[in-house]
């Protein structure tokens, strides 16, 4: 697997181009992979490796727990990603980076 400042040059990559959001994940999820590419370095997660599948959803101004299953219910289509660990680990750097740095020159 690539050294971690490659990962993250990948990540970068992919927030940049819109591969893989900014925003935090509604749900995250972890076990063995299934063999979906990863969206930061396309490689397929394996099922000898650990994946990481992140969610999001735009749940708008929900104001309930029950709210937001009922909102659930509506969006069968939720934005799901597939992550082998360690480009996890480096997109969640660059996020945090990237999100630190927008905000910083707003």
């Amino acid at each position: 697997m690539p050294d971690e400042l490659f990962l993250r040059e990948l990540a970068r990559n992919a927030i940049r181009n819109g591969t893989l959001p900014l925003e935090s994940p509604v749900r995250m999820f972890s076990g063995p992979g299934t063999g979906a590419a990863c969206g930061a370095c396309s490689a397929p997660v394996s099922p000898d490796q650990m994946e990481i599948e992140i969610q999001f959803t735009a749940l708008g101004d929900q104001r309930s727990f029950r709210d937001v299953l009922d909102r659930l219910r509506m969006l069968p289509d939720i934005p799901r990603y597939h992550l082998h660990m360690r480009c996890f680990a480096a997109w969640e750097f660059e996020r945090t980076k990237v999100g630190h740095v927008l905000s910083q020159s707003v």
